[in-house]
């Protein structure tokens, strides 16, 4: 029975290091969210890169008076790889920095200021979007129709700055094609917001009828492969009333392209700790697609379009026609996006145990307001799981307590039948009812720490508030490796203490594979982030604490009475 816990203890090892190894594939990974190798749009130029044949779709159409409706809509198509002279404008509030594009009006770049791209480097903001031709990841919008594939949008300056005091920015662009068509981009932001609220405007000033289409999507180029064993997912989701939040891998997107109607959702490009996302704002049924550039493996390399067109319509001269909807473009914060669309918080995946994760991260959250440090919040959430659990622990270490007092006798009986191995066997499971102890008993602490475990690793890495949370001396940040890797040694020699407080296994064997475990544990922690080691490392200080007041005040005498007076 003693191979029960030495196997429970190798399947945790595995699991951390199936988790170890992608960890470090994902960090070895091209860090394309971190980079800001971004190209100046005036100097450089936009790159559109590809084409691909529009899809249609039959549905219903809400569109404004004047406006006859058509039940055919197109995707926008894009031109063909060509590179496009362009200038940028300049919005800036307290936490987005943004640049449209006169050429099509689309937001080609977006940092965040909040939010440095390392600990050491609080200087230079993460950049979420980016003409980078290498790394191209932008947001369009716009209409299709008839001679206004190339818009070049004017404004009133080149420069807008949200002032201190200044709680709302309102921007707006136009264009006009030669053929009389005026369309006009109304950005509106809040301070404080990660969204961008806006408008299109259509107006014809013409003689003669328009017909055309509103469409919103993300043009995003993957570099990061997928894998079974993530840091935190990498790729594109949509929502529907059917499906509020649906994955669609760069794999997925490869193999077959998106063509769905949908009334309301969303659109969302993720990866870790950020995202970007295009909500309609309002519930009509648009057609949401997507379609892939290139030929990489599973889709690392190519260029993703993923959007949604609504259906074409009629308008008259003199009349205007307008779609309105909210870019999101910023971290993965639930208050932030429960407030734009249903579902959209679900892009903060906490894995199949997020029931466990989400209590574990609101706790977390209310001992932060408290204490302001997040290394302090995973000691003491550690400390009330222990108080939670403790009175099923503490029959745990009871056992593991007797066990250690009857293992004497234990060994009498396996010396008496050790040429006997069906005796022994019979004998030893008859001892166990006996003396109403077992083996596997000491192995409740470690089944109630994998889940814990797990739901913590997956708050680590979708929690954007402890990404760079620096904790005390050497740990700067708590959801990267231990730089000196402290913290894995001292969990690995806790560990080595726990076990010469249990019960040594009856085979020289498995006692000698049990001592070589903390080296396999060392080596599985040593690159993973400094809080789940440190949630580790405390756990364990925690049982050994409980498990030596336990067995330091057991008393198998009084124990024996107790059971002779329940008889």
């Amino acid at each position: 029975m003693d191979i029960k816990k030495l196997l429970l203890y190798a399947a945790v090892a595995l699991l951390g290091t199936m988790i170890w190894t992608q960890w470090q594939k994902d960090y070895s990974a091209p860090k394309t969210q971190a980079s800001q190798s971004a190209i100046s749009p005036s100097s450089k130029g936009a790159t559109t890169p590809g084409s691909f044949t529009p899809p249609s779709f039959h549905g219903k159409s809400t569109t404004p008076s004047a406006a006859t409706p058509s039940m055919k809509a197109q995707v926008p198509s894009m031109p063909t790889q060509t590179t496009v002279s362009v200038k940028a404008i300049s919005i800036k509030t307290d936490v987005l920095d943004l640049e449209i594009s006169n050429a099509g009006g689309n937001i080609i770049s977006a940092k965040l200021p909040a939010y440095p791209i390392s600990a050491k480097q609080k200087n230079i903001p993460i950049q979420i979007l980016t003409p980078d031709p290498q790394r191209v990841y932008v947001a369009q919008s716009g209409i299709k129709g008839k001679s206004v594939n190339k818009l070049d949008f004017t404004s009133a300056q080149k420069t807008y700055v949200m002032q201190p005091g200044q709680d709302n920015l309102s921007v707006s662009i136009t264009a006009k094609t030669k053929t009389g068509i005026v369309v006009t981009k109304t950005f509106d932001l809040r301070r404080g917001s990660y969204a961008v609220k806006q408008t299109i405007s259509v107006k014809n000033v013409s003689g003669k009828d328009w017909k055309g289409s509103f469409f919103n999507q993300i043009i995003r180029k993957n570099l990061v492969s997928s894998s079974l064993f993530s840091r935190s997912y990498n790729g594109a989701a949509i929502s529907s009333h059917e499906d509020l939040y649906q994955k669609k891998s760069f794999k997925d997107l490869s193999e077959k392209n998106i063509d769905q109607q949908v009334e309301g959702g969303w659109i969302a490009m993720q990866q870790p700790y950020f995202l970007s996302a295009w909500v309609p704002t309002s519930q009509n049924e648009n057609l949401f697609y997507s379609q892939m550039i290139g030929s990489g493996e599973k889709g690392r390399g190519n260029v993703f379009y993923l959007g949604y067109v609504s259906p074409t319509i009629s308008l008259a001269p003199g009349k205007t026609a307008t779609s309105a909807s909210t870019l999101y473009v910023g971290p993965e914060l639930e208050d932030q996006l429960n407030a734009i669309a249903p579902g959209l918080d679900l892009t903060i995946d906490y894995g199949w145990l997020w029931f466990i994760s989400k209590p574990i991260f609101y706790v977390m959250s209310a001992i932060h307001s408290v204490v302001g440090n997040w290394g302090w919040s995973i000691i003491l959430v550690t400390l009330l799981i222990k108080l939670i659990f403790y009175p099923l622990s503490a029959k745990s270490y009871k056992s593991m307590a007797k066990m250690r007092e009857v293992t004497p006798r234990l060994q009498a009986i396996r010396e008496q039948y050790k040429h006997d191995k069906q005796a022994l066997g019979k004998a030893t499971m008859e001892f166990y009812k006996r003396e109403k102890v077992s083996p596997a008993g000491g192995c409740l602490p470690m089944l109630i720490q994998i889940p814990v475990f797990i739901a913590l690793y997956y708050v680590l890495i979708e929690s954007v508030q402890l990404r760079q949370a620096p904790f005390i001396f050497w740990i700067h940040d708590l959801s990267i490796k231990d730089p000196w890797h402290i913290l894995p040694i001292l969990m690995a020699g806790s560990m080595f203490l726990q076990q010469k407080l249990s019960p040594p296994p009856p085979d020289p064997t498995q006692a000698k594979m049990m001592l070589f475990l903390p080296v396999v544990f060392l080596f599985v922690f040593w690159n993973f982030p400094a809080g789940l080691v440190l949630y580790w490392l405390t756990n364990n200080l925690l049982s050994i604490t409980q498990q030596w007041y336990i067995i330091k005040t057991y008393d198998p005498k009084a124990d024996h009475k107790k059971k002779k007076k329940k008889r």
